[in-house]
């Protein structure tokens, strides 16, 4: 286990298990309710929603983006992306988080006072923004026939992003994501 001032550092693996515990739902399986939620209303309807979700083996993750089918936006679709990477392909200077008051998002936050308005959303790039995460999107259109009913495609990406629906929390994961990649070798872009 590496060392910092002479304080052991937690491991990949324990630093990998305690995101999936506490970010990734485990709900009905006596854990975290998750925190990879990504909502906007407009006039306080769901307009867009997301639940994202993460699985790893070493040093690769794979991100599950399930689109919200109650949302207006996506009412006649079911919708999933994966995107997979290697956490040694990730810019730790490029991990940058950004909050968002969702009540200025039209969200009603008056209704109880255990709504936690706060989201946030920790971006990142892959080192010299390579094109280094593979996409899959799959999409169904419910009420389409023939060969629009379902639309699938690949592609990679440079940037992506975990959805969080708590800031205290976002501190937290944010610095276990910055030490994930760390003890992979994530590295510096050269400019």
């Amino acid at each position: 286990m590496p060392k910092t001032n002479d304080v052991a550092q937690p491991s990949l693996s324990e630093t990998l298990e305690w995101m999936d515990n506490t970010y990734n739902s485990h709900e009905g399986q006596g854990g975290a309710f998750g925190h990879g939620t990504r909502e906007y209303f407009v006039d306080s309807n769901l307009w867009r929603g997301e639940t994202v979700s993460f699985a790893y083996h070493d040093c690769t993750l794979t991100l599950r983006v399930q689109g919200n089918p109650i949302a207006k936006e996506t009412e006649d679709r079911d919708s999933v992306t994966t995107e997979t990477f290697n956490l040694g392909d990730i810019d730790p200077d490029s991990i940058k988080d950004f909050q968002t008051d969702s009540s200025r998002d039209g969200m009603a936050c008056s209704i109880s006072p255990m709504m936690n308005c706060d989201s946030e959303t920790i971006d990142f790039e892959t080192r010299n923004q390579a094109p280094l995460i593979n996409r899959f999107h799959h999409i169904v259109y419910w009420k389409a026939t023939g060969t629009d009913h379902i639309r699938q495609w690949h592609d990679k990406s440079f940037l992506s992003s975990f959805p969080l629906d708590n800031i205290q929390y976002g501190k937290r994961f944010e610095a276990a994501f910055r030490h994930a990649v760390d003890l992979c070798g994530g590295k510096k872009s050269t400019y």
